[in-house]
């Protein structure tokens, strides 16, 4: 047991070691991390590490700030309601050429091309 425990201490120590030569090594601007955890319980020695090389960034880094939230009032608009007018549309009327009188003028008759209307108009 006292050999295990022994080893269990170098083991911890070399690796806190290179965990701290590891990060005293580590480029400026990088964010790195280490951790060294030994233990003894009921059910023997226990021992563990964790490292992290964190994140990687070039130039300036900035915080991040939220945009402010803005609160604007509701627009209400007011229409008026248009009723529909109705107008009357002109008919179209045209001379058309019929034939010629006794003496050689030409008759015309005027004829309805299109009926006047009611037009709606909003």
């Amino acid at each position: 047991m006292k050999t295990a425990v022994k080893n269990l201490m170098i083991l911890s120590a070399a690796t806190l070691v290179l965990g701290l030569a590891a990060t005293q090594s580590a480029e400026a601007g990088h964010k790195r991390s280490f951790g060294v955890s030994a233990g003894w319980g009921g059910g023997g020695a226990a021992f563990g590490f964790s490292y992290s090389r964190g994140y990687r960034h070039h130039g300036h880094h900035r915080p991040f700030i939220p945009a402010p939230v803005i609160v604007a009032a509701p627009v209400h608009n007011h229409y008026v309601p248009v009723s529909p007018r109705r107008i009357w549309v002109e008919p179209v009327y045209q001379q058309q050429f019929v034939g010629y009188d006794c003496n050689g003028q030409p008759i015309y008759r005027t004829v309805c091309v299109n009926q006047g209307y009611w037009r709606t108009v909003y």
